[in-house]
């Protein structure tokens, strides 16, 4: 039996650091570090909520298999007008251009030098647009393989913070559209109550393989493009299960 003193520790409010970043708009909430990344399995806490339940516990962006590193994080003035508090930009730092990224019949002149990385996100009520634009310096058109690890737990934010015994581990199910670029992932919570998140990636065609959308993204020389992630949370109540409780 657990004394009184570890369940109370059990519920102490959550602790955020300078490394952790995060955003509200209504009942959505983010919680990631300074990468933007997020993954619940190195801090609990992490994920995308919506409505006090945990819709993407995972998200990290990989560029070649290499994560992303921090330079500074900014909010963008436009025209002047003080910038929205929902919206987040953050210049990161990615792998190095190497020879393997071009198909050049000269490649001892592409530039060694990292790739450069600006991160946006926008949240909105039930949801968030997230722009990665990738920048290649070289003199050289690249191809860049970009990936996108994503997991959802649909847990309770009370479950996850100790408050309450935990639940079995939910179903999740998880369904990719070729013809949209779309990744669903969906739960049906034993409070009969399906919990979905859609994630549609444009700008890149991508693969659902290895729990990540992955793809190769053509970078013309001294050019950038962009990415764009939408993400959004959704719920619809199983009334014929419910009414038969």
């Amino acid at each position: 039996m657990k004394s009184s003193h570890e369940s109370e520790k059990r519920s102490l409010p959550l602790a955020l650091t300078i490394n952790d970043h995060l955003q509200k708009n209504g009942d959505f909430l983010g919680l990631w570090n300074n990468t933007m990344d997020f993954d619940a399995s190195r801090v609990p806490f992490y994920g995308l909520y919506w409505k006090g339940m945990r819709y993407l516990s995972n998200f990290l962006v990989r560029i070649d298999g290499f994560p992303l590193l921090p330079l500074f994080a900014a909010t963008r003035f436009q025209d002047g007008h003080t910038p929205s508090p929902f919206h987040r930009h953050h210049r990161l730092l990615g792998p190095s251009i190497s020879n393997f990224m071009t198909d050049s019949p000269h490649p001892s002149i592409v530039v060694d030098g990292p790739l450069l990385i600006d991160r946006g996100r926008f949240c909105f009520s039930n949801g968030m647009v997230e722009e990665l634009t990738i920048h290649n310096h070289g003199p050289l058109a690249i191809h860049v393989p970009v990936s996108l690890t994503l997991h959802a737990d649909f847990l309770d934010i009370m479950d996850i913070r100790g408050i309450r015994n935990p639940v079995p581990e939910h179903i999740v199910k998880k369904t990719f559209s070729h013809l949209s670029n779309t990744l669903t992932l969906s739960c049906m919570g034993f409070d009969h109550v399906e919990r979905t998140t859609t994630i549609i990636v444009g700008n890149l065609d991508v693969d659902w393989r290895e729990e990540a959308l992955a793809g190769l993204l053509a970078l013309p020389p001294h050019q950038a493009r962009t990415i764009r992630v939408h993400i959004v949370c959704d719920e619809k109540t199983d009334m014929a299960r419910k009414r038969g409780r």
